[in-house]
């Protein structure tokens, strides 16, 4: 096989872009719509379990018809998706919060919540936290979602009986 051969009925392709341009941006707008809403549901899918924090403050967001986001709207997002390398310092409040949502409790009775704190910042400032990756996964999966997404838009678009 050396040739492809594509092409649109006169008709349908006349009645679609007789709508032009707004009916595109239309059908872009719900494309990329329907791609931000299987983003957000990959995203929240691949977070490390009990960080329901993280989860909640993942968001969609229509910016313009051709320009919708996604956020992990957390300050410390980017570091469970990244990772954090072996150094800084932990923040005191942070690491309370943790410490509270995860229920960790000093394991014998001479070790304060303090000194436990401490040892656990002390830890992380030497090793630093492993990645866990989100977004990069939902962004992957968004990718592989898109020709099929558009296929169906398209289709839609072209034939407005096929709506589901």
């Amino acid at each position: 096989m050396n040739s492809i051969e594509l092409g649109l009925s006169g008709s349908d392709a006349l009645r679609y872009f007789k709508g032009t341009p707004a009916r595109i941006n239309r059908d872009i707008d719900r494309l990329l719509a329907r791609l931000r809403n299987e983003g957000i549901r990959k995203a929240k899918q691949e977070v490390a379990k009990g960080e329901t924090t993280l989860t909640n403050s993942i968001l969609g967001r229509r910016v313009s018809q051709s320009h919708h986001t996604i956020i992990a709207n957390q300050h410390y997002a980017r570091y469970v998706e990244e990772g954090t390398g072996p150094g800084g310092n932990v923040p005191q409040q942070a690491l309370e919060d943790w410490v509270k949502v995860k229920g960790i409790t000093p394991t014998d009775i001479y070790t304060s919540e303090e000194q436990m704190m401490y040892l656990i910042a002390r830890s992380i400032r030497r090793k630093g936290t492993p990645a866990q990756p989100f977004m990069k996964p939902a962004y992957v999966h968004v990718l592989e979602q898109t020709p099929a997404a558009a296929r169906r838009v398209a289709a839609d678009a072209i034939n407005p009986t096929n709506r589901s």
